[in-house]
């Protein structure tokens, strides 16, 4: 990558372009790029012609991991365990976040009331909108039953969700709790109002959770034309890590295999049964969140060859007690599929289906290839769903350095819409200056064509003075509606 004096990047210094000027900067922005590789960085600017994936982000969208470390201590090693009270310091608060199964914060309490939480220290806020419960090994009836989600907002305690009649928790089972947060919080805790038993109040397990939106989504390079895209017919990953979901299981192993970790897209953790070679892991993907599955990737195995997924059937419902087949793989014949090696190994498997379910069911009916056959597992369980439409793309440019923070700032794209597009309303363009926690959108305008098919769209002296001061400048731009396009580069310049 070269990097041109800001004399050179454009023979302009204002960012609010002419016709004539916007014209030069795609030029250059040709030029430049045909002469020095794929992107250019300047004082004052960037140019990238997509020549290859460099200066956009990765497609990653979702859920961190959890923001609070594996605690040893109230305040070790990082961040600190809050609380109202404790039983014993054999419960203390800040064993709901050492990552232990056999460990516990409780308090006893008659008024069958409590609170736990999680301070991540001054100036380390989180926008939290998901926290993850899991019960311990022992004393499992006394998690939560009605309780509120709570963030400090330095003077007092803001709901974010309200829980009631949650229901009981089985031993080591994990639950999501997904809920809407835009806001930045130092603190945020669990504030339990009754119990499922009616008297003690413990956590066994909790995580805390950000989403990530400022990423790139959807989008598909095209490195034959140096373009980026959201093309039809693909398939989008539905069953892992799914917001909301609950997990379920026929049997445990022990308390570190539980129904979760088959589909939380990590394959140093496993579900597996407690029987000796059959079992079910299942997921519901909750109300309104019906989708078509038409392809399952599983990861299996593990433990050498006795561990082996032999013969399985994949079942979907709607009602979570009366299930259709949707695929089989009879006894004895799939080992050939995942091989039989000591960890875990991939297998795809396609199938008709044109039925949109609720529940999703992997039930092994055989495992191992020899007389002493062991545990049934899954490490990881990827559901497939057809796509016929193009989905909406987001590209997210990475993070460019200005000297000081600018005012205002420009955009030239060069695009082709395969479908028929509205400007600002079909595809959509904005820029940042603190990093992409804060952008403004510009107005697109019709710069006109290019080359054939392909336009130049403008975005001219945006002011962005009212966003937070900063100098990490990015630049987004969203596709909507369904419609198919291309991105072939952008031209971005701030004063």
């Amino acid at each position: 990558m070269a990097t041109k004096p800001s004399t050179e990047f454009l023979a302009i210094s204002a960012t609010d372009l002419s016709p004539i000027e916007n014209r030069m900067a795609v030029d250059r922005l040709r030029s430049l790029i045909a002469t020095n590789g794929a992107y250019i960085k300047s004082q004052d600017g960037v140019a990238d012609e997509f020549a290859d994936e460099n200066g956009v982000e990765s497609s990653t969208t979702g859920y961190l991991a959890n923001s609070i470390p594996t605690m040893t201590g109230t305040s070790a090693p990082s961040g600190t365990a809050i609380f109202d009270a404790e039983s014993s310091p054999t419960y203390a608060a800040w064993k709901a976040f050492d990552n232990s199964a056999s460990t516990r914060w409780a308090r006893n309490s008659a008024g069958q009331v409590g609170w736990v939480g999680y301070d991540f220290g001054s100036g380390n806020g989180k926008i939290i909108s998901k926290m993850v419960f899991t019960a311990p090994t022992s004393g499992n009836g006394e998690m939560p039953k009605n309780f509120t989600i709570d963030g400090w907002n330095g003077s007092a305690w803001i709901v974010l969700e309200t829980i009631t009649n949650a229901a009981g928790y089985s031993t080591s089972e994990t639950r999501d709790y997904v809920f809407t947060n835009t806001t930045s919080y130092q603190k945020y805790r669990v504030n339990v109002t009754v119990s499922q038993d009616g008297a003690n109040v413990t956590m066994g397990g909790l995580a805390m959770h950000e989403y990530v939106t400022a990423l790139s989504a959807n989008t598909t390079y095209h490195p034959a034309s140096d373009y980026y895209h959201n093309p039809p017919g693909g398939t989008l990953s539905v069953i892992t890590n799914v917001v909301g979901a609950v997990y379920s299981h026929s049997s445990i192993y022990a308390s570190g295999y539980t129904s979760a970790f088959a589909f939380n897209d990590d394959l140093s953790t496993r579900w597996a049964a407690s029987s000796n070679n059959t079992g079910w892991v299942q997921i519901d993907l909750g109300a309104g969140n019906e989708k078509t599955l038409v392809k399952i990737i599983m990861h299996a195995n593990g433990g050498g060859d006795n561990q082996c997924v032999d013969g399985f059937t994949f079942l979907g419902s709607n009602d979570g007690s009366s299930f259709t087949t949707l695929y089989t793989m009879a006894n004895g014949q799939a080992t050939t599929e995942f091989g039989t090696g000591a960890g875990p190994s991939l297998a795809t498997f396609n199938f008709t289906n044109t039925t949109a379910y609720r529940y999703y069911r992997v039930n092994i009916t055989q495992t191992g290839t020899s007389s002493s056959r062991s545990l049934a597992t899954v490490y990881e369980l990827y559901g497939y769903e057809a796509v016929t439409t193009p989905a909406s793309m987001t590209i997210v440019s990475d993070t460019f350095t200005a000297q000081t923070a600018p005012s205002e700032a420009s955009l030239v794209l060069l695009h082709q819409p395969i479908s028929s597009v509205t400007l600002n309303t079909d595809v959509l363009a904005y820029i940042s200056r603190d990093g992409g926690t804060t952008y403004t959108q510009g107005t697109l305008a019709d710069g006109g064509e290019y080359s054939t098919g392909i336009n130049i769209l403008t975005i001219n002296g945006l002011d962005i003075s009212a966003q937070p001061s900063g100098t990490n400048m990015k630049y987004k731009i969203v596709t909507a509606n369904v419609k198919e396009q291309r991105f072939h580069g952008v031209w971005l310049q701030w004063s």
